[in-house]
């Protein structure tokens, strides 16, 4: 975790930003979910609230933050597909967050923010539904290689799309998202160690409406999109912006768990 960058210099603005994003295949991330309002006049380019991952039939993993806010409305997803309008929808049961497992259980806690939730579904997706398969590699398994990044919202002339984006970036050294950030903004930074770097080239921008998405590292998630540092506000499209996702490996002993 960047302590200091998630708490002050991380903002959660909207969508996969960046001149390599394009639309998802149809097929391409079959286990890819959006959380959205649960409203009779649904409009996908307003009612979006986060992006998911389905980890097995039953279950969702997201970032917490997506759900510790006051909703206007009742909330649902749609799960495999990459059409926001989908009739693919389904309902919460429950959700579990990790500080709240962590609590429950009498589990210290060792980084100061962790974003990261599972949502329990009302009934099974779709036996046609594929859940992604989950890894849990540490850094040094994937530092400097390629990912594949996924979401929906805000693309570059500033509309919302109906279908799913999704982006090519590249996993960054500690040392290198540390001198990235250090050119745009000033402070003390920490890289800690449940949460990685990434950057694309050409730029793209994880954001919001990608947060909770998926983190593919050789077709298996391996994290889940967090945010970008520094603030989207300053410094919007400048090339050394960094994409914050949350590492899998970390949490693997909840996931395990809350995934039962």
């Amino acid at each position: 975790m960047l302590f200091i960058i998630v708490h002050d210099k991380i903002v959660n603005v909207k969508a996969l930003v960046g001149s390599s994003v394009r639309d998802a295949l149809p097929d391409e991330f079959p286990f890819i979910a959006a959380i959205v309002n649960d409203i009779p006049n649904f409009e996908y380019d307003k009612d979006l609230i986060c992006t998911g991952v389905l980890a097995n039939r039953q279950s969702v993993i997201t970032t917490a933050h997506c759900l510790e806010q006051d909703f206007e409305y009742n909330i649902k997803l749609i799960i495999g597909s990459n059409d926001l309008l989908s009739l693919s929808q389904y309902h919460i049961a429950f959700w579990l967050s990790y500080n709240q497992w962590a609590q429950y259980s009498r589990i210290h806690v060792t980084f100061s923010t962790n974003d990261i939730c599972v949502l329990r579904l009302t009934s099974h997706v779709h036996r046609t539904i594929q859940p992604a398969v989950i890894a849990y590699e540490t850094y040094n398994q994937f530092n400097g290689q390629n990912i594949v990044l996924a979401g929906w919202g805000q693309i570059n002339n500033t509309t919302f799309p109906r279908i799913l984006q999704t982006s090519p970036a590249t996993v960054l050294s500690n040392e290198n998202c540390l001198a990235r950030v250090n050119q745009l903004v000033s402070g003390q930074f920490i890289v800690d160690g449940n949460i990685f770097c990434s950057a694309g080239n050409p730029f793209t921008y994880v954001m919001l409406g990608d947060n909770g998405g998926p983190v593919v590292y050789r077709n298996r998630v391996i994290g889940i999109n967090m945010g970008t540092c520094p603030h989207y506000e300053n410094h919007q499209l400048h090339a050394n912006k960094v994409n914050i996702h949350i590492n899998l490996y970390v949490y693997q002993h909840f996931l395990r768990i809350a995934l039962q």
